[in-house]
C-alpha cells in the first residue's frame, strides 16, 4: 500500500512543464512520435528546407542558433553543419571523422503524448491511411498536400 501511495505522490509531483520539449529540442518530423509541445517562449518550427524537414523548438524572440537533433552528427573532420546538441545531450566523438549527440545519463524520453494524432512533419490524411497511422494533426498544425512527392504531412497551421 505504501509503495502505491509513493508512486501516486511522485506522479502527482510531475508538472505539465516537465513533459514539454526544451528549447532546440526535437518536436516533430517524419516518424517522430514524441512530445510536440514546446516550453513557453518557443514554437515548434520546421528545421531544414528538404521535402521532409525535422522540427525543433525555436525561440519566439532573439537569435536562432542551429542545434543538432538527438543522435545526429554534430562534428568530425570535414563535417559542415550545426555542432550544438539540444539540452540534455552532449556531442561525443566516435572517431576523428564522426561525432554525434548522445543523451546525458539523466535524460529520459517521455511516452507518446498524442497516440491518435500525427505530430509536426508526420504523414497525415490519405498518406497516413496507407500506413495505418493517425490521419489528423496535433493542435496548431494542419494536414497539407500533396507535396512535392505526393504525400500529405502536418505543417504549421497558418489559417
Amino acid at each position: 500500500m505504501n509503495y502505491i501511495l509513493s508512486i501516486l505522490l511522485f506522479l502527482g509531483a510531475v508538472s505539465a512543464q516537465d513533459v514539454l520539449v526544451e528549447l532546440y529540442g526535437q518536436c516533430g518530423g517524419l516518424s517522430y512520435y514524441g512530445q510536440w509541445q514546446c516550453v513557453p517562449g518557443s514554437t515548434c518550427t520546421a528545421a531544414g528546407t528538404n521535402a521532409f524537414p525535422g522540427y525543433q523548438c525555436y525561440p519566439n524572440v532573439g537569435p536562432i542558433v542551429p542545434h543538432c537533433f538527438p543522435y545526429a552528427q554534430c562534428g568530425g573532420q570535414g563535417y559542415v553543419g550545426p555542432t550544438l546538441c539540444p539540452p540534455g545531450w552532449t556531442c561525443v566523438a566516435s572517431n576523428q571523422y564522426f561525432s554525434n549527440c548522445v543523451a546525458d545519463a539523466n535524460t529520459t524520453t517521455p511516452a507518446d503524448p498524442t497516440p491518435d494524432l500525427a505530430g509536426p512533419g508526420n504523414f497525415c490524411g490519405e498518406s497516413a491511411v496507407e500506413r495505418s497511422s493517425p490521419t489528423d494533426c496535433v493542435p496548431g498544425f494542419a494536414c497539407s498536400g500533396p507535396g512535392v512527392y505526393g504525400y500529405y504531412v502536418c505543417v504549421t497551421d497558418t489559417s
